[in-house]
This record gives C-alpha cells, structure tokens and sequence, in this order.
C-alpha cells in the first residue's frame, strides 16, 4: 500500500502547542460554513494517515479535522519532564487537547469519528465542559468486549509491561489479531510500520490509562448520540446489548478486520455517510 501523505489533499497543517510537545492536525474548511464539521481521530500508535482512504469521500461535503492521536505520529510527547509526560497520556488530558484544537479553530458544532480507542478519546472529550462535540461514531470503537468495561489495576499495568518489554512483538501480535485472513498483506506491512515508529513510553502509558477507562461512566454522561461502525466479528451481539445496546447504535462491516476504514475502505464509507446524513 503505497503511503499517501495527507497534505497532498490539499489540506493545511497546524499545530496546537502545549507543555513538552504539541499536537499535529490538518484542517480542510472547503465546504462551507453551514456544512458539518468533522473531527477524525486516529486509534493507538495511529498517525493521521490511518483516515487517508475517507477523504477523497469527505472532503468537498464536509469540513474535516484530521489529527494525529496524541503521543504518536507527529505528536509526540517530549520525555524531559517526567510529569508533565505521564500527564500528557491520561485520556482526560488528551481529551483537553482535542478540544482545545476545536476552540483554536473557533468550531462551534462537531462530530468526532475515532478508531479504536480514539473513539474513547472523542467520548471523552465530548463529555468536557463546553465542548462542541454533538456527537461521536467510534470505527470498530466501543463493541470490544475484552477491552469493555474497564480492567482492573493489574490488568492494565501488565498490559503496559508488554509494550515496554517487547513492543514489536506486541504490535505484530495485534497485526494478527486485527488483520483477518486473506487481509492485503502490503495494508499490513503498511499499517505495522506507521505504528512501529510509536515510542514505546508513550504507547504503554497510553493505553494503561485506556484500560481503566470506564465506557458506562462516559455513556451516563453523555446526552449526544454514540454511533459504531464496526467490524462483524468484533460485535459479540449476546455480550454486547445487554450493556451497552440501549446507548450505543451498531452497524457492522463485513469481512472487515479492525482496521475497518482501510481494509473495507467503501464499504465503511458507505456506511459512515449514511449515519453523517442525519447530521446535516
């Protein structure tokens, strides 16, 4: 798969600096002002690219935000400052990021998609105080049902010490899960080294901090609607709605492996354009 910069769809990139870093996105306005505004967040380790098979179909009917997810691809995090670091990857702060891109750019009505746990992160940006976030589609975000509700102390702690103690054996661990057979191996090859250029630190911390995260305690927060597009498999339907089905609307992508907007490129932006209709 032959890497497509998101700058050549003539978007403009821009940064929002905080404390030992910033945060890297790129904005398309071309639609209009009276058309939605969008914000897509990648998931762990993801770079903005993770979203370049959606723009060719979103740009020119929305306005887009494309952001890095904080900590990885060209946000990421200093290390000189210890706590200032570990703060940087807590989902609640992250989420202050997100939304303080939304204010810099003077939006006042949002609809943020997130994949994977970048759909925690758009949940939880949306549920802080005076965000515009209205509503949020996680792709194949929320359905997971090893990863929700949220884990216990050692659970998460132990996740994080695999990342550190090995981190290219657990991504390529998680290319095997994600990727299902018959998958195009140069997308793998492709997505695995985007990923691969994550720091270690950061990827561990992170995603100890999401294993703690609680889906039930943002769903009772939030009064948006929570739309998933996910991968079938990842839909367990018997232990799924009887937690979270009353909050959270699901269509599901066949054939489709975790990294759904890329591998079943037209059929997830089929399906993302039906739910954005009712946006408009």
């Amino acid at each position: 798969m032959t890497l497509t910069l998101i700058d050549q769809f003539s978007l403009a990139s821009s940064e929002l600096e905080i404390k030992e870093g910033c945060i890297h996105y790129y904005t398309s306005f071309h639609a209009g002002l009276h058309e939605p505004y969008l914000l897509l967040i990648p998931g762990w380790a993801g770079p903005a690219e993770m979203w370049q098979r959606q723009l060719n179909t979103l740009c020119g009917r929305f306005n887009i935000i494309i952001m890095d997810y904080p900590g990885f691809g060209r946000s990421q995090f200093s290390q000189a400052n210890e706590k200032s670091f570990l703060k940087n990857c807590r989902l609640d702060t992250q989420a202050e990021y997100v939304n303080g891109i939304l204010a810099k750019e003077g939006i006042s009505d949002c609809v943020a998609i997130g994949h994977s746990i970048g759909g925690a992160l758009a949940l939880t940006a949306a549920n802080q105080t005076n965000s515009c976030i209205r509503a949020v589609i996680g792709a194949d975000s929320f359905t997971y049902m090893n990863l929700y509700p949220k884990a216990n102390v050692e659970a998460a702690q132990a996740i994080k010490h695999s990342i550190l103690n090995g981190f290219d054996a657990t991504l390529e661990g998680l290319m095997d899960e994600y990727f299902p057979s018959g998958s195009d191996p140069e997308l793998r090859a492709w997505v695995t080294a985007a990923m691969s250029r994550a720091d270690p630190l950061a990827g561990g911390a992170i995603l100890e901090n999401f294993m703690l995260w609680s889906l039930s305690e943002q769903l009772k927060e939030f009064r948006g609607k929570v739309i998933a597009i996910a991968a079938k498999k990842s839909y367990v339907e018997s232990d799924f709605l009887p937690e979270y089905g009353k909050k959270i609307e699901v269509h599901c992508v066949e054939k489709a492996g975790h990294f759904l907007m890329l591998d079943q490129a037209e059929s997830f932006n089929h399906k993302l354009l039906q739910v954005l209709n009712r946006f408009h």
